[in-house]
């Protein structure tokens, strides 16, 4: 049988991640770059198309073969949320790229997160890092997002409620805690003035915000109690969206997979509370970090729609990308 190639990208806001494999599961290539974005409406930005297809050619050419040889393009993109527009998407995405519609599979970042998550056909991701992304699936070829518009607002973010109790620490509504200190610290903030006006003016940068989990986390096992209510509160919050995830995928030996840098970064204390208090409700659902990363989820999918059978697939990358 003829050796046949697939090509998965996954591209987000802050950073672009791709690779090249083939039917046998080997990996050719892998790259990385800067974020791409795709607009949510209307036609793709130029300058976003012409870098996807700067990593479809630095890729090929690294796993040297030529584009026209992929047999699918997966491309799991920030941007696709809304079925009306995908093939508005499409269409410039191929007009730009050269590459025939019926070669690209055009999905949901979160899609191609799932498909990396686990092999088991009944899953839930939900990934918490720079954003949300969620996804869910009772069987293969059923994957759908999991209210991803509504959950990137009303998602419970420790990152951003720590600021909401400073300021409450600051008014002297709450008591002070040795994580004010630490915090204000780490952002090289010398006075309750000053953290006011820089959070007023929004002058504090995305990332410091982002990176704030981490000395949550540190002050949470020394026993600072706002910190034990910030990761109590998110503890509590991942494991409402596993049950309301496991009834919709109606199965009760799914695996739910939690990634993401907030959560898989977290210490084990948090993985043990946050798989007890699941088990509480459901003891036979898997609970685990991901196997793979987005990237090469696109593939396994590409794979798929070529009709190579999934599972099978998925350990052959998994086994290979292990002796990488």
């Amino acid at each position: 049988m003829k050796k046949e190639f697939f090509l998965g990208i996954d591209g987000g806001a802050s950073k672009t991640a791709a690779v090249l494999t083939d039917s046998e599961g080997n990996i050719l290539s892998d790259y990385k770059t800067s974020g791409i974005h795709i607009s949510s409406l209307g036609k793709p930005q130029l300058k976003s198309c012409l870098l996807l297809l700067e990593v479809i050619q630095t890729i090929c050419k690294k796993g040297k073969i030529s584009p026209k040889d992929v047999r699918f393009f997966s491309f799991g993109l920030s941007g696709i949320d809304f079925d009306d527009q995908q093939p508005i998407q499409l269409k410039e995405i191929s007009r730009v790229s050269g590459i025939p519609k019926e070669k690209i599979i055009l999905v949901n970042d979160a899609i191609i997160a799932l498909w990396g998550a686990t092999p088991n056909p009944a899953a839930g991701l939900f990934s918490h890092g720079s954003s949300f992304t969620n996804a869910l699936r009772p069987k293969y070829g059923n994957e759908t997002l999991f209210h991803h518009l509504c959950l990137a607002v009303s998602t419970y973010d420790l990152r951003t409620e720590v600021f909401v109790r400073i300021l409450r620490m600051i008014e002297g509504r709450e008591k002070s805690t040795p994580l004010k200190r630490k915090i204000m610290k780490f952002l090289n903030i010398k006075s309750d003035d000053v953290f006011c006006r820089k959070l007023y003016l929004d002058e504090i940068h995305w990332r410091e915000k982002r990176a704030t989990a981490r000395i949550i986390y540190n002050e949470w096992l020394k026993g600072d109690t706002t910190a034990a209510y910030l990761v109590n509160k998110a503890i509590d919050e991942y494991v409402l969206i596993a049950i309301t995830m496991i009834n919709k995928i109606d199965s009760e030996s799914a695996h739910i997979v939690f990634g993401g840098g907030v959560i898989n970064n977290a210490p084990r204390k948090f993985w043990k509370i946050l798989v007890k208090k699941i088990h509480n409700s459901y003891p036979n659902v898997v609970v685990k970090p991901p196997d793979l990363p987005p990237e090469y989820g696109a593939v396994v999918l590409a794979a798929d729609k070529a009709g190579y059978e999934p599972q099978e697939y998925f350990k052959k990358i998994l086994a290979t990308k292990s002796r990488i």
